[in-house]
């Protein structure tokens, strides 16, 4: 069994994005892994021995939720870059 290191960050700055709900399911959309982003934007994800495509969505309350597609293990880190949202504009 690997991790996945997924690296959730502001669109416009880059800066990290703690407390995003992180999770990770297999292209049949079976869910694998659930984790929240440390103060560093960082979640580690525990993955099974099956290469494949999976799918990562991140959802934050300040951001617009985000859905990628992956290769693993091709793909062991990622980095997923959230739009803000504005209100009132």
């Amino acid at each position: 069994m690997g991790t996945l290191v997924i690296h959730v960050v502001d669109a416009y700055d880059d800066s990290p994005v703690p407390n995003a709900n992180v999770r990770v399911y297999s292209s049949s959309g079976r869910p694998v892994g659930v984790e929240v982003t440390d103060h560093n934007g960082i979640a580690v994800i525990n993955m099974p021995d099956v290469s494949g495509e999976y799918v990562v969505e991140v959802k934050d309350q300040i951001h617009f939720d985000k859905k990628v597609t992956i290769s693993y293990p091709m793909q062991r880190s990622i980095k997923v870059k959230l739009v803000k949202r504005t209100w009132g504009k």
